[in-house]
């Protein structure tokens, strides 16, 4: 399943539009994320996930609900599962 499925289901499985908000999602390397978790939260190692909701309203047709950014040696590590929704 790709993530825009997975939004998808997701939103309609809590009574949302999916049509109506957007989420920005980002894979990095461990080095990239090792540089933004210590830019962002000053913890000077990569993580699996960090998420940035969004702080400011935006002027467009959808709801901007902020960032995911995944590190991609960790989400291969771990498998990532995705739960049946």
């Amino acid at each position: 399943m790709n993530f825009k499925k997975l939004f998808q289901k997701t939103c309609k499985k809590l009574g949302y539009d999916p049509v109506k908000y957007n989420v920005w999602l980002t894979f990095l390397d461990s080095y990239k994320m090792q540089e933004l978790n210590l830019r962002t939260r000053g913890i000077d190692k990569p993580t699996d996930v960090l998420a940035y909701p969004l702080d400011v309203k935006v002027e467009s047709l959808q709801i901007e609900l902020g960032d995911i950014i995944i590190c991609k040696e960790f989400a291969k590590q771990q498998k990532m599962p995705i739960a049946k929704l």
